[in-house]
């Protein structure tokens, strides 16, 4: 045969049946017809006149193939699909275990804040959580700016001793660095204004 058109009238004459056929391979009826329309546009889109001999063996081996292709491509999808998965899966564990584990620290910083002088729970919240410069919060509070200093380094030295003690009691360790690393900078600023 030497007409591509040829093959697509022998397929339209053997629709039912190949759809029948799709079908008891991938169990779903849009599927084969998926399958069929995929085979059809092939034989559309294909430039070549091609001679074939027996027209419905050879649809049926195409279709056989387009069937193999759709499993290759599920269990491709399939896979990536579970890999995506399971990267969620662990992303979101960590990340819950890290809002936990912040949680807490946020917890003990806020019961090392509680056992201070309130005086110097506002200058700590001021500076640390507000932002405000050590300056600021000295005219603010109509205080010299020395006693804003000697807050914060009280305030800072508390926080530290609550997380150690705190941490040796729980007996798991408190990510000082959390709070040692930002503590350090509170004193750090202090010297330069703020």
């Amino acid at each position: 045969m030497k007409d591509n058109q040829t093959l697509i009238n022998v397929l339209i004459e053997h629709e039912s049946a190949l759809r029948q056929f799709v079908i008891k391979r991938v169990g779903c009826i849009h599927i084969a017809s998926d399958i069929l329309q995929k085979i059809t546009e092939k034989l559309l889109n294909q430039s070549k006149t091609i001679q074939i001999e027996n027209q419905r063996a050879y649809l049926y081996k195409a279709v056989s193939n387009e069937v193999i292709d759709h499993y290759r491509s599920e269990e491709r999808r399939s896979y990536y699909e579970s890999q995506s998965i399971q990267i969620q899966m662990e992303y979101d564990a960590r990340s819950a275990d890290k809002v936990l584990e912040a949680s807490q620290e946020l917890h003990l910083l806020q019961q090392a804040l509680n056992e201070l002088p309130l005086l110097t729970q506002k200058i700590f919240t001021l500076y640390r959580i507000d932002g405000v410069k050590q300056r600021d919060i000295a005219k603010q509070l109509n205080l010299n700016l020395s006693t804003i200093e000697k807050r914060l380094a009280a305030a800072i030295k508390h926080i530290r001793q609550h997380l150690k003690q705190t941490s040796n009691h729980l007996n798991s360790p408190v990510n000082e660095n959390t709070y040692g690393n930002s503590l350090q900078q509170t004193s750090k600023n202090k010297t330069n204004g703020g």
